[in-house]
């Protein structure tokens, strides 16, 4: 598991230094990734976790932590919490070093000076860091949170005066958030001129060419529209409930439609409208709701007079906001992303499970596993298998992709259709290994499955053809992202023995199903409306069925059962011969590393999968003891014919095991347990029989002690049968 983790983490520092070497400037920080990269390199797959633990300590602190504490800040800052929305960043900027953040952060105390003593002190704060400053873009930054600091205040013609006294006009239109705050100050200082000016030059520069920016620029409309005086389009903005479709709160939609119902000169409606704001308000909204009351007691007497051409350019405005809400110009489909959350809830909910009934390679195939010892319901484990994890990191690295590309294939196609593309291209592959691959499967199945369903989908919908209003720049990224998600789950088909085994064709398969499903006709402005998005939720919900019905069936399969009577393979280690079920493999290597020791023997594939050992060894008669060594019945004939061992392991006496006294009969005296422990852990449980004529011993290895108590019955019934000599004729041999 700890080296699945590492894996992870070189996956999510490769991401952020591909981001920090595209965007540049951060050149520290990317130095600092870089380091943690080489040492997750250097650490991976070596027995000493040094490295490894330093490249996963250094994600958590300068990757994952900063991300989280950038979401907590925005959501602190979206609820008013101005002060520990700069903390926060100051944490971040902290465990960053060398991204340049330390001036930002002295900047943006000054936010915390606004909360706590008013617009006047932080001010004068940011006026003392521009006298001390001589960097041009760190004084265009001072000076523009001093322009917002007093757009803050509601003091508007101050806020117009210190930007039109340190910037160009055509500033703000490069700086959207800037924008509309100038673009509200224009319009309640009466300045719509102005106003329309700075709207026309967002419309045609780099925020109109934007798709990203599409909401942003819906707002300065919105604004724009407020003060021109064109009730009727807010009102039906308002009265639809169309304000969370431009990124704005009711409360701020109720001030609008007041200012806009004043301008127009009904003051009585617009009184109303802003008394309303305070009914409709939200913990982010207390500067909206002072904003309101302000207007209300500086209501005009009658509408405002407005030049001929902004009131034809309003109307044009107002044309182009209705076209963006009706969603003619682009895809709106908003609200949450809830098949790609509940796609991860449930594998996640599945992986808790099987952890909770904690019986390794045993419970994976109690959940639904594929593994050709369960013949009599391969078909049903096909939409099972999919959901499985054998190990924490595997489930975080398949939710991150899934979650990635689910949020863009679930916007494009609809969640009926995410479902069929996910969970049916999977099975497809599933199906595909049972129908076509001839080779030797242990355990099938995993949730990367899943994923890599999901991510050719991403891949597909991030062609122009399908996404035309995405911007270059974030079609580049996603690439990017996906590519590399998609390269690490491709090495879940390098054979390996750890984890599940995935077929070439089965994940082919997956590719090809998902290709085609993707690959189809989008549904439309709305993916949940037609026919099409109608044949697609039909068939979603005969996958979720079928699922539920294979969960049932495989729920009654008694597997412990089935793998005891499939005694069909004969499996040799040295001159003994065991009767094995079809899933135990002959390992002729030897691995030692801590918490990990398998010799030459025949092993039970499964519970490696699964990260535990039960491994069945011969060794022959020891015909020379040296001196020194204990007589046998002070020490485990594995110490008498290895001595070595003594230097890694301490070795107590142990309890045969009830299972295996109930096997060993009258025969007792040939069986004896031992643990061997590393340190003060007892990492293994060794049972030895003796067998007759004094030809050698058979012993049973299992790490850690407690994978024996998935099946004991059959591990006892193998360990008394192991028998001198080769299997017979019509035995089919396990494969090494």
């Amino acid at each position: 598991m700890f080296e699945q983790l590492v894996f992870v983490c070189l996956l999510l520092l490769a991401v952020t230094l591909a981001r920090l070497l595209r965007r540049g400037g951060q050149w520290g920080y990317a130095l600092v990734v870089a380091g943690s990269f080489v040492a997750g390199v250097v650490g991976f797959g070596q027995d000493s976790r040094f490295w490894g633990a330093i490249a996963v300590c250094m994600t958590a602190l300068t990757v994952v932590a900063p991300w989280m504490l950038d979401g907590l800040s925005r959501w602190a800052h979206g609820r008013g919490r101005l002060a520990w929305a700069v903390r926060l960043m100051g944490i971040k900027s902290l465990l960053m070093p060398g991204a340049g953040l330390s001036r930002q952060q002295q900047i943006l105390r000054g936010v915390i000076l606004l909360e706590q003593q008013g617009v006047d002190a932080a001010i004068a704060y940011l006026r003392d860091l521009a006298e001390a400053s001589e960097h041009e873009g760190e004084l265009a930054l001072i000076h523009e949170q001093m322009v917002s600091m007093l757009f803050y205040g509601l003091r508007w013609d101050e806020g117009i005066a210190q930007y039109e006294r340190r910037f160009h006009p055509g500033y703000a239109a490069v700086r959207p958030m800037l924008a509309l705050g100038l673009l509200r100050a224009y319009g309640e200082s009466g300045r719509l001129e102005r106003a329309a000016g700075l709207l026309r030059a967002l419309e045609e520069g780099p925020v109109g060419a934007d798709p990203r920016s599409a909401e942003l620029l819906g707002q300065a409309r919105f604004t724009f529209l407020a003060y021109a005086g064109q009730s009727a389009v807010v009102d039906q903005v308002v009265a639809q409930d169309r304000c969370a479709d431009l990124g704005l709160t009711r409360a701020v939609g109720a001030l609008f439609h007041g200012i806009s119902l004043a301008r127009a000169g009904d003051s009585g409606r617009a009184a109303v409208a802003l008394r309303r704001v305070e009914a409709v308000a939200g913990p982010r909204d207390a500067r909206i709701i002072e904003a309101s009351r302000q207007t209300l007691g500086q209501l005009p007497a009658g509408d405002l007079e407005i030049a001929p051409e902004v009131r034809t350019y309003a109307r044009n405005v107002a044309e182009r906001l209705v076209r963006f809400l009706q969603g003619a110009t682009t895809l709106r489909h908003r609200g949450r992303a809830t098949v790609t959350y509940a796609l991860i809830v449930v594998a996640a909910a599945v992986y808790g499970v099987t952890v909770l009934r904690g019986e390794g390679g045993l419970g994976l195939l109690q959940m639904g596993a594929l593994s050709p010892a369960l013949s009599a319901t391969q078909g049903w484990r096909a939409f099972t298998s999919i959901w499985l994890h054998a190990s924490l990191s595997s489930l975080l690295f398949d939710a991150y992709a899934i979650w990635l590309a689910g949020h863009v294939v679930e916007r494009l196609y609809g969640g009926a259709r995410l479902i069929l593309i996910v969970v049916g291209s999977a099975i497809a592959g599933q199906v595909a290994t049972l129908a076509l691959d001839g080779s030797p499967v242990v355990l099938a199945g995993g949730g990367h499955l899943l994923a890599c369903g999901a991510l050719v989908a991403g891949l597909w919908s991030l062609l122009p053809s399908r996404m035309p209003e995405l911007a270059a720049s974030a079609r580049r990224s996603l690439l990017l992202t996906f590519g590399l998600l998609m390269t690490a789950n491709l090495f879940s088909v390098v054979p390996g023995t750890w984890g599940f085994d995935t077929s070439p064709i089965g994940y082919g398969a997956t590719v090809v199903v998902a290709s085609l499903l993707a690959s189809g006709p989008r549904l439309g402005v709305d993916p949940r409306s037609g026919r099409l998005a109608t044949a697609c939720a039909a068939a979603a919900v005969v996958v979720a069925g079928a699922t539920l019905v294979a969960a049932a069936v495989v729920a009654r399969d008694d597997v412990a059962g089935s793998l005891a009577a499939s005694r069909d393979h004969v499996c040799r280690t040295g001159s003994v011969s065991v009767d094995v079920p079809a899933h135990f493999r002959a390992t002729p290597a030897e691995t030692q590393r801590p918490g990990w020791f398998v010799l030459g023997g025949v092993v039970d594939s499964v519970e490696l999968r699964a990260g535990r050992i039960v491994e069945f060894v011969a060794l022959p008669a020891t015909t020379e003891r040296s001196d020194g060594d204990p007589p046998s019945l002070e020490a485990p004939a594995l110490l008498q014919a290895r001595p070595e061992l003594r230097h890694v392991f301490a070795v107590d006496r142990a309890e045969l095991p009830e299972s295996f006294a109930v096997a060993a009969g009258s025969k007792a005296t040939a069986w004896s347990a031992w643990e061997l422990r590393e340190g003060a852990e007892a990492t293994t449980l060794l049972v030895e029989r003796e067998l007759p004529d004094g030809r050698g011993h058979v012993l049973l290895l299992a790490s850690p002690p407690a994978v024996l108590a998935a099946q004991p019955d059959l591990y006892a019934a193998i360990l008394r049968d192991a028998v001198v000599g080769g299997a017979a004729v019509d035995r089919t041999t396990c494969d090494e």
